[in-house]
């Protein structure tokens, strides 16, 4: 069958059964051009089916070979960048310049109607003072911001004209001020906001592992008690506890799954959400 009569084959398939992803792209798979290209084929081909998505990005290594070629020292706490003034700078210029433009390119040139976003025109932000659960402080990070609103209208309209918005994790302060905001907490919001079918968290790593050298342990399907337990136990800890944290928040707020699936593997989203091919972690209720 060729692309044209499959393409058409899944719009009648699917007549009636229109579904809403939020994708968060991010991690070392974001950094192979050939995997880049697999992953956008992939977000067009769905998009081309009749499904809706939001595709929110990371650029952690972007921004920091961006602060080292700027003299400024990358500090992370806990998954987390320390963001004083002049790395905010730099984080805003290299997402909403640099990896956003970059994105919606690439989109483009398969034919999808990506928009450019900053999230400053979507995302309302608070600075975020951190409590750290391992020692009970709580932490300044800087201009680290969490989302206290989402301009959902903006992102529906885009939607509804049948348009893929593409955000980046920048949020605006009340007093204009930027707030570099965890992608992952970005994209979680932004999909409990809409009330998504799926977030899918799309990175570097198999999904949710008990031993995260063991790809061979992971976890194929989890609830908040048992998340709850595993952070309990210290298997999940560090960077991992924003992503799982934001998860669970979304599910509480309406969204009916959330994946984490490797951006690495070929294929892995039409696999998972066409095909219906068990891969990575889901989290439900």
């Amino acid at each position: 069958m060729n692309t044209a009569a499959f393409l058409e084959s899944c719009h009648r398939i699917l007549e009636g059964k229109k579904r809403l992803f939020v994708i968060k792209y991010g991690g070392s798979a974001m950094e192979d051009p050939a995997r880049v290209d697999q992953v956008l084929d992939d977000i067009a081909l769905i998009r081309k089916m009749g499904w809706s998505l939001v595709l929110v990005h990371g650029g952690g290594k972007a921004i920091s070979k961006a602060m080292q070629e700027s003299g400024l020292k990358p500090e992370f706490i806990d998954g987390l960048r320390v963001t004083d003034p002049e790395s905010m700078k730099v984080v805003e210029k290299t997402l909403d310049l640099e990896v956003n433009p970059e994105i919606v390119r690439k989109l483009k040139e398969r034919g999808i109607n990506a928009i450019s976003h900053s999230g400053k025109s979507v995302l309302r932000a608070t600075k975020l003072l951190y409590h750290q659960e391992k020692t009970g402080k709580e932490l300044d990070l800087g201009q680290i911001g969490d989302v206290s609103h989402v301009e959902v209208g903006q992102i529906s309209l885009l939607l509804d004209e049948g348009k893929l918005p593409v955000i980046s994790p920048v949020g605006l302060g009340d007093q204009g001020q930027s707030f570099n905001i965890n992608a992952d907490i970005a994209a979680a919001k932004i999909a409990a906001a809409l009330k998504v079918d799926s977030l899918i968290f799309l990175s570097d790593v198999r999904g949710i592992l008990r031993d995260h050298k063991n790809p061979e342990t992971l976890f194929t399907d989890l609830d908040p008690q048992k998340i709850t337990t595993l952070k309990q136990e210290g298997v999940i800890d560090g960077g991992m506890i924003p992503k799982v944290d934001s998860a669970v928040e979304c599910l509480n707020k309406g969204a009916k799954q959330v994946l984490f699936l490797d951006g690495r593997e070929e294929h892995i989203l039409i696999e998972t959400l066409w095909m219906g091919i068990p891969h990575g972690t889901k989290i439900q209720l």
